[in-house]
């Protein structure tokens, strides 16, 4: 504790007296503050009226009270090196040190609505089935990894002072910096941008031998049109989504064709309720015949999507948004219900009729009541469980096998045939048709093209649906156009098609009128009886047959 008074200032230092003379101070206390027996500074009081003697138990009483403050001034301290700790952390990411996407979001944000986005992109970057890796090599090496892709984009990039990078969720990132090239020259950014993701892919093969780390990047030329970082990152989003497994390139451009496809897949999901609502989704029939008889077996209900701006939709262009966003559900049953009302009238008006197949979605698979929304539209309409079949693509049947199998096993229970559509599309796992329980297995377009152009195709094609049939499955061969397919398919055995060779999708008048001019094969397709018919088991070196009692 120092004690100092004006008249004595000849007394004291050079500091002393400047302290006493900036404050025309006529007497100062000076009480020294300790924290935890850290000197941390001082409090000064001065009496500016008059001189003032001070007695001990008045400067005991000082220093109290200067006590109490030091103690407050130590927890503000405290207070603020624990707010600033978790304003730091807000303001990064803990894993990679990136700013956070709070900030990230904030400081584009500020860019953008001063409009001085000119040259710059927005790209959206993550790795493809990246829980597969952090499933096989555990997340210690994962998060390296992620820590490493920081490091190496930082690195390849030149131009770092406009640079924003985040690390917006798990193992997907978000870049906002200037671009290397005018909005025309994308193709030039694609290349660039794809021999960087290259380059890193290659870097984490050969430190990981067995992974298959696959980056995908989708880009946004951010213009003076952009209002909101929202947007900008959504459409980054959005085109990173269109990079699918397995493509060549591993980098999309939001161009105009992508701004077009977004806006319309926008309007499919936002237009649906009411285009069931107005019956715009048309039901269309492709007959299915035998190329023996020339008889029609049977019938694939396709659905079109007929707006009220005169456009008509292929299914490429609504199912896939459908099917993202669950109500391809809605749209399942729609088409069931409408074709079961097709049957039932026609039924009832006298005219003779085939079993037309209606395709599923997988999602299906996981709802248990399923089966019975299935069952009741058939029940609402007496309409037989045999004049109708439920097929899934080949993919969607292996993806979810196990969920398949049991919702197939619920169909053929309650007498509904199924089918597997699109096989040879892709996986063509001849073990998966022998345990699935379906009736039907439609060979894909694409197969059937590919195996006829060789001898050695031909041969491959005889021999694999001469094993289907004797699996007990009957066959049925998609997308026949030519008067050579038809010969071939002839002469190797396949005896029912479905393609142009015949007949279009026809809309549901013409499909009616077909039906009352063709012949129609009594009681539909001939095909051996799944819940009879054999699987075949290998034992020793004899292929036996063992029939189900």
């Amino acid at each position: 504790m120092l004690v100092l008074q004006h008249d004595h200032m000849q007394r004291y230092s050079e500091s002393a007296t400047k302290i006493l003379i900036q404050g025309e101070a006529k007497t100062i206390v000076s009480v020294a503050m300790y924290c935890e027996g850290r000197y941390t500074g001082a409090i000064t009081y001065a009496v500016c009226k008059e001189k003032r003697s001070w007695s001990n138990e008045m400067l005991k009483q000082l220093s109290e009270v200067t006590k109490i403050i030091s103690a407050h001034f130590a927890k503000n301290q405290v207070m603020n090196h624990v707010y600033q700790g978790a304003i730091t952390r807000m303001e990064h990411d803990t894993l990679t040190g990136l700013i956070s996407f709070a900030r990230f979001h904030e400081e584009v944000e500020r860019i953008i609505l001063a409009n001085k986005t000119s040259d710059y992109m927005m790209i959206y970057m993550d790795f493809e089935n990246f829980k597969y890796f952090n499933y096989k090599y555990g997340y210690t090496l994962g998060d390296q990894v992620l820590k490493d892709f920081c490091s190496f984009i930082i690195g390849k990039t030149e131009e770092k002072h406009n640079l924003y990078f985040t690390r917006v969720v798990s193992d997907q990132f978000l870049m906002f910096r200037t671009a290397s090239h005018e909005k025309d020259e994308y193709q030039a950014i694609i290349e660039e941008t794809e021999k960087i993701n290259e380059e890193f892919m290659l870097r984490q093969k050969e430190k990981f031998p067995k992974s298959n780390v696959v980056l995908r990047t989708g880009i946004y030329y951010v213009t003076p049109e952009c209002r909101s970082t929202s947007y900008a990152i959504d459409a980054a989003n959005y085109v990173r989504q269109k990079v699918k497994g397995g493509e060549k390139g591993s980098v999309r451009f939001y161009d105009d064709e992508m701004q077009k496809q977004r806006e319309l897949e926008n309007e499919i999901v936002n237009d649906m309720k009411e285009a069931m609502e107005q019956k715009q989704f048309k039901v269309y029939f492709q007959p299915q015949y035998s190329i023996k008889s020339h008889e029609i077996i049977g019938a694939e209900a396709l659905v079109r999507w007929e707006r009220d701006n005169g456009t008509v939709l292929s299914p490429n262009a609504f199912i896939p948004v459908y099917e993202n966003n669950g109500k391809i559900i809605e749209l399942d049953f729609y088409v069931f219900e409408t074709v079961v009302e097709f049957i039932a009238e026609n039924l009832k008006a006298g005219r003779e009729q085939v079993p037309i197949s209606i395709n599923a979605s997988s999602l299906h698979a996981s709802d248990p009541q399923t089966i019975n929304t299935y069952i009741n539209i058939l029940k609402k309409y007496s309409v037989d469980p045999t004049m109708v079949e439920i097929e899934l693509t080949e993919t969607a049947v292996v993806s979810e096998y196990e969920s398949v199998r049991k919702l197939f096993d619920s169909f053929q229970l309650h007498g509904i045939k199924t089918a597997m559509d699109d096989f040879g599309s892709g996986y063509s796992v001849l073990n998966t048709i022998v345990d699935i329980p379906v009736d039907v297995i439609k060979i894909d377009r694409g197969f059937i093209t590919s195996c006829l152009e060789t001898d050695r195709g031909i041969y491959f094609l005889k021999h694999l649906i001469d094993m289907i049939r004797n699996l007990g499955y009957q066959i049925i061969c998609e997308g026949v156009e030519t008067d050579e397919q038809i010969e071939i398919l002839r002469q190797i055995g396949c005896d029912e098609i479905q393609g142009y060779w015949y007949s279009k999708p026809l809309k549901m008048e013409d499909y009616k009128e077909l039906l009352q001019s063709e012949k129609i094969s009594k009681g539909g397709a001939k095909h051996p009886n799944r819940q009879k018919v054999l699987r075949y088991t290998l034992g020793n070196e004899n292929l036996k047959e063992r029939k189900i009692q």
